[in-house]
């Protein structure tokens, strides 16, 4: 970034405010074709305060200043960064990352670029943000051959690509990028898109999401809606397919069952759900009330709202009692699980869907007052 009238060029307050204890600060690996004549270089400097676990990095003597009235003790240098001048074009930026990437030896198979989450609103091929896109893209593509980087470029975002064609990033980019991939649009409620099929010259991966971040408080369970996008992935010729998750417990079940389907592509969710729970429960029986409930039929009682997974008064909660039946019906199973692991499991599932009930419960209330 830029100095100016700030008395330091970079700060990290991401330490403070996402309780991070300590954030890498890089500097700016040159490109090959940087012109630095002309140009000064000086030194980033990291300075950290032990007592608030915090650290700036500084490269001027006026941000020195600052960090050492302000407790900071001097850790050592970042990197060099440019004093005046600039680089001119965004592939001299992305000669640089890439050559970093490259000198740090970093095991990259892929350097992911994602288009915007704005884009989901309808974005068409005819705006001028998709041109400045492609030709981002393009910079990218023509650094990766600057560099001969070692690693494979692909796309990614909430949708494959614009309407009215979304699969136009198929004819518009360039060799230089081995994939193109989506996550599904809705946050996964919507189909796998077709457009999918007219990808021809590039690699194509879909991404079902295991969860989605408006119920990111309260259980969610996919299997099923897991199981028929990947069905639909494969019938527009997809060769990829990865999950999209927060969670790693809560959404094991989808995962396990992308997994399996993988091997066995007959797979259904009733025969995932019947051996899923003898395999985490030792009794068959739960499987009914999981498959029951899951995907479009779970209860949601939370959703966005400033945030992930919000809680807020609502009235139409109060039906809560006859859409958690499934929960005592688990909960009258719990004598046939064995003592160890398996009630273990078990009651992990049983107190999730009990806390989501609770959520429930509390919603009404709060809608009521």
């Amino acid at each position: 970034p830029a100095e100016g009238s700030a008395p330091f060029s970079m700060r990290d307050i991401s330490v403070r405010y996402l309780g991070y204890v300590l954030v890498r600060t890089e500097g700016y690996a040159f490109s090959n074709s940087t012109r630095l004549s002309g140009n000064v270089t000086t030194t980033l400097l990291m300075y950290y305060n032990a007592d608030i676990h915090d650290h700036l990095s500084v490269s001027t003597p006026e941000g020195e200043a600052y960090a050492k009235t302000h407790g900071y003790t001097l850790v050592g240098s970042v990197a060099n960064v440019l004093a005046n001048g600039t680089v001119s074009t965004p592939k001299e930026y992305y000669e640089g990352i890439f050559m970093r990437i490259q000198k740090l030896g970093i095991p990259l198979d892929y350097y992911w670029i994602w288009t915007p989450e704005g884009w989901d609103g309808g974005m068409t091929s005819t705006n001028p943000v998709f041109k400045a896109a492609v030709d981002d893209l393009a910079s990218a593509g023509q650094a990766h051959a600057a560099v001969n980087a070692s690693f494979k470029l692909a796309t990614c975002g909430w949708v494959v690509g614009p309407l009215p064609d979304r699969s136009i990033f198929d004819r518009v980019l360039s060799s230089d990028y081995s994939a193109i991939t989506s996550i599904d649009m809705h946050v996964g409620n919507s189909p796998v898109d077709p457009a999918y099929v007219n990808i021809t010259k590039h690699d194509k991966w879909a991404i079902p999401w295991m969860e989605d971040d408006p119920g990111l408080t309260a259980p969610e369970l996919w299997v099923n809606r897991t199981l028929m996008h990947m069905e639909d992935a494969k019938k527009y010729g997809c060769q990829g397919l990865l999950g999209i998750h927060w969670r790693t417990v809560q959404t094991s079940p989808q995962i396990a069952a992308m997994a399996q389907k993988s091997w066995n592509f007959g797979l259904t969710s009733n025969d995932f759900w019947k051996s899923w729970s003898i395999d985490e429960f030792g009794i068959p029986d739960p499987a009914t009330v999981f498959a029951a409930v899951e995907s479009f039929n779970l209860p949601r009682p939370v959703n966005w709202g400033g945030g992930p997974g919000a809680f807020a008064g609502n009235i139409a909660q109060c039906t809560w009692g006859s859409k958690y039946d499934f929960v005592d019906t688990l909960a009258s199973m719990k004598s046939k699980v064995k003592p160890g692991s398996c009630l273990d499991r078990f009651e992990y599932w049983l107190n999730s869907f009990q806390y989501m009930r609770g959520i429930s419960r509390t919603e009404c209330a709060r809608g009521r007052s």
